[in-house]
């Protein structure tokens, strides 16, 4: 389905938070109902949406019932499951993206972007997502502009390599500086770089109903780091979650 751009471009945005939240796990076994110090990652994640007054509404994006009656509890609204054809492991973003996207413009033309908020994120801020909505504001400059959020790198990608065979290998990145290969300089002496993380990302309505890349043409590079990254993917990220909750009273 594509939806025909306006020629006229408006900065003024009205935002809708997605929290997706498939089932099926495998790691950690119903990891959307984890309770981290009293509340679960979904919880968590519409807790955080709904404390934002730029965010006008909360839509929780899942293949489950019981997850889609766990949102209704805490105040999301859902447009129905998803189909289980584009909940799979091997599922992208894009697919359910579109589909639930198509759901909104059919009930209410009036929203332009939309947050992404994983509930593998628990320690994820309003105060943090507000920022990122002013510098979303601050930055866009089309219905192309999205923004994602980034942590720096601890190992530089410069340094990977690639199997060829069981005798051969080759460097990922064949980038050289000075004539020497990225692999045999040191992390300080490189350039920055960064990788996406779980946290949020903005993205343009209309951009995904007319086929763009999620990660879209223009991307605003959100900086953030710490606790407030943290994605839950593994029994061990779990451990630590609720050492961090319990330390620090989150």
């Amino acid at each position: 389905m594509v939806f025909l751009m306006n020629n006229k471009y408006s900065k003024k945005s009205k935002f809708v938070a997605f929290i997706p939240a498939r089932s099926g796990s495998k790691r950690i076994k119903n990891k959307n109902l984890t309770i981290i110090n009293g509340r679960n990652l979904i919880q968590r994640a519409i807790d955080c949406a709904k404390n934002i007054n730029d965010i006008s509404e909360v839509v929780l994006s899942t293949d489950s019932k019981v997850y889609e009656d766990m949102g209704f509890k805490y105040g999301a609204k859902s447009y129905g499951l998803r189909p289980k054809s584009i909940s799979n492991d091997t599922s992208s973003d894009k697919e359910w993206l579109l589909w639930l996207c198509e759901k909104l413009y059919q009930k209410d033309k009036s929203f332009t972007h939309y947050l992404i908020m994983r509930p593998t994120s628990p320690f994820r801020s309003s105060n943090l997502v507000k920022k990122a909505i002013d510098t979303f504001n601050e930055s866009l400059k089309d219905e192309f502009t999205t923004l994602r959020s980034i942590s720096k790198t601890k190992e530089h990608p410069g340094k990977m390599w690639v199997k060829l065979s069981e005798d051969r290998m080759s460097r990922l990145i064949p980038f050289a500086k000075e004539g020497i290969p990225w692999s045999d300089h040191s992390y300080s002496s490189l350039p920055q770089t960064y990788i996406q993380n779980a946290c949020l990302e903005i993205g343009s309505i209309k951009g995904i109903l007319n086929n763009m890349p999620s990660s879209g043409y223009t991307t605003i590079p959100f900086i953030c780091e710490g606790i407030e990254v943290l994605d839950i993917n593994t029994p061990e990220d779990l451990v630590y979650a609720n050492y961090i909750a319990k330390n620090l009273g989150i």
